[in-house]
């Protein structure tokens, strides 16, 4: 087991190694405890591999989330101002354990948020901005430098942040940031990315195309008790053309094992909603994040809209390989950075 200085624990800029690393965690209420599932045992190996003050915020250069997924971003990479230097204040299995205590009280059916305007944009505003997803959560307006924003859950643009994250380090290699001054912006094979789903209803049959022939407005916004078929349809939609072109964009730079997509597509209607936080229904989500460690790594097949698998590992396998990877990459970077 490897010891480290807190100084060494934090990473390096990409400009020192020869990676990009990143990870991006999907929007999804209450199923944002799959893919903190997901994170937990990710940050347990890499405890085995550098030792017990190893957190996940050590490793990658950027970490994105969208509504639920921006909640464990925040949560990973979130200061503890009692360290200097600054150390996260969680770490990922807190993340587990927050979800299952404290859902009931962030994602009832009904929740009321008072609106905390401030001049500086505080992480507080930015969580509740990123989750306020429309006939769940209120949309949230606050001030940061004198400007003002109204803003709604993220997942209305990209459910699925990985291409944003991916986007915004491109821009910052083409405006010649330092930091990232070793790499092209048309090279996407340098990037090791980590994107994790929060689950989605059987393809069999989540909404029949029959019935829902026959919906009016009201039952596209809510339809039984039993989530908003239209916000679901557009979200997954989203979720899903974006696994499907970043898929393509990797393989055609023979990157293909560079990315790695863990998600599900066989939860029940009860788990697929975003908001039944019962205790019963968290400990079933969390039994699905434990049980898609053991399963075949899987690409979405656009064709049948279903996961199928891809190479012959299992999540778990491959979040070891990609823990060891993380860890080579950091190791360079120190190395590289202590002989400038």
């Amino acid at each position: 087991m490897a010891a480290h200085s807190v100084t060494d624990l934090r990473i390096k800029d990409p400009v020192h190694g020869s990676r990009v690393t990143i990870l991006s965690v999907d929007g999804g209420g209450v199923r944002g405890i799959i893919p903190a599932v997901i994170l937990s045992y990710l940050e347990a190996k890499l405890q085995e591999i550098d030792g017990p003050n190893a957190r996940l915020a050590d490793y990658f250069d950027v970490i994105a989330g969208t509504s639920t997924g921006g909640l464990v971003s925040a949560m990973l990479a979130a200061p503890d101002d009692q360290h200097y230097p600054p150390r996260p204040l969680f770490d990922a299995k807190s993340i587990v354990d927050f979800y299952m205590d404290k859902c009931p009280s962030i994602f009832p059916p009904r929740y009321v948020v008072k609106d905390n305007q401030s001049l500086d944009a505080k992480l507080s505003d930015i969580c509740i901005a990123t989750s306020a997803a429309p006939t769940y959560l209120p949309s949230y307006k606050f001030k940061n430098t004198g400007k003002e924003f109204n803003l709604v859950d993220g997942g209305v643009a990209a459910n699925n942040p990985t291409f944003v994250a991916i986007t915004e380090v491109v821009k910052e290699i083409s405006k010649r940031n330092p930091a990232l001054s070793n790499f092209e912006a048309t090279d996407y094979s340098p990037f090791l990315v980590l994107s994790l789903g929060t689950g989605s209803c059987s393809s069999d049959g989540y909404y029949d195309a029959g019935e829902a022939s026959k919906w009016g407005s009201w039952q596209w916004i809510i339809h039984g008790g039993q989530g908003c078929p239209l916000i679901d349809c557009f979200s997954q939609a989203s979720v899903d053309m974006v696994d499907y072109h970043i898929s393509v964009l990797f393989d055609s730079h023979d990157s293909g094992y560079n990315y790695l997509r863990i998600d599900y597509d066989k939860l029940t209607k009860e788990e697929g909603q975003m908001d039944l936080a019962t205790q019963e229904n968290l400990k079933n989500l969390k039994d699905v994040g434990d049980k898609l460690l053991t399963l075949p790594v899987s690409r979405k097949n656009l064709d049948t809209g279903k996961l199928e698998p891809f190479g012959d590992q299992t999540n778990k396998q491959a979040l070891d390989s990609f823990a060891k990877a993380l860890s080579r990459e950091k190791k360079a970077r120190n190395d590289s950075f202590l002989k400038k």
